[in-house]
């Protein structure tokens, strides 16, 4: 092809003209090479995602209200905040942070674009409701601490009370010798009126988690005897002044016993001694 042909290359093909001619192909070989070379080193970063570093994310998991920190290596340019795959916020990228406050929860992905529209990684966050995430509480099964009886034994016509404590309880119920609702947290009940015989009470309580052991109070209702001072003597009937004498006694089925007259005060139910003198 002669110089007239070659001034009627279409453009764009100066090169495959130029090949022949020595030096001028040599220079468009390494034209080509160097575009070939230029575009291989602008699309790596894209395509491998090493250009930018790596973003990060703080506080995460979050709090609605509360401030967040997205970080990345810091450089120049301008920056693009991408907020679950869509552009949220544009920023300077030499801060090397982008600072903001959620106000809804959820959960969020976050990547940034520099000047070159390079992205970093993505990353997510937890943003959570006010007051956190804390779960709710595990259920416990409960425990009826003590159940009893006080006295356990009585005799007719007597009052006994029972006392009863309960952890971890929303409800307790009463069966056997008594009934109804009662107190979770603990409490007493007067017994009364009972006629003779063996009572037993029984007191199971409940929570989310389950029932508790059930726990039976007894109580004994034994029948009323005669009273019998069955002895009441004293060692000397006549005593000199400054002498001693001593009052003996036996009792049956005897609640209380009270001296009078010339003595006073409680006395043993069971029976005993007391020295009297003279003055």
């Amino acid at each position: 092809m002669d110089a007239g042909d070659r001034s009627n290359a279409r453009p764009g093909t100066e090169c495959s003209v130029a090949t022949s001619e020595g030096v001028k192909g040599q220079v468009c070989r390494w034209r080509y090479a160097f575009y070939l070379l230029l575009s291989l080193l602008m699309l790596a970063p894209i395509a491998n995602g090493w250009a930018f570093g790596t973003l990060a994310v703080s506080p995460n998991p979050a709090s609605v209200g509360q401030e967040v920190t997205l970080a990345w290596p810091a450089e120049s340019g301008a920056c693009l905040v991408y907020q679950n795959g869509a552009y949220w916020a544009n920023t300077s990228c030499s801060t090397g942070e982008y600072k903001f406050t959620p106000s809804n929860a959820g959960e969020y992905n976050y990547a940034i674009l520099n000047s070159l529209y390079v992205s970093t990684n993505t990353i997510s966050l937890m943003v959570e409701e006010s007051g956190g995430s804390d779960p709710d509480p595990i259920p416990i099964v409960p425990e009826i601490i003590s159940f009893t009886a006080s006295p356990a034994s009585i005799i007719v016509g007597q009052t006994s009370t029972l006392n009863w404590s309960v952890q971890d309880a929303d409800s307790c119920i009463a069966s056997g010798g008594w009934s109804g609702s009662k107190s979770a947290s603990g409490g007493s009940q007067t017994l009364s009126g009972l006629a003779v015989g063996s009572y037993n009470y029984i007191l199971v309580c409940q929570s989310a988690a389950g029932s508790s052991a059930p726990k039976t109070a007894t109580l004994e209702v034994l029948p009323s005897s005669q009273v019998q001072i069955t002895s009441f003597t004293i060692s000397a009937g006549t005593i000199l002044q400054g002498e001693a004498a001593s009052l003996s006694w036996s009792v049956a089925n005897a609640q209380s016993c009270t001296g009078s007259g010339d003595w006073s005060g409680s006395k043993n139910i069971n029976g005993g001694t007391s020295s009297i003198s003279s003055t």
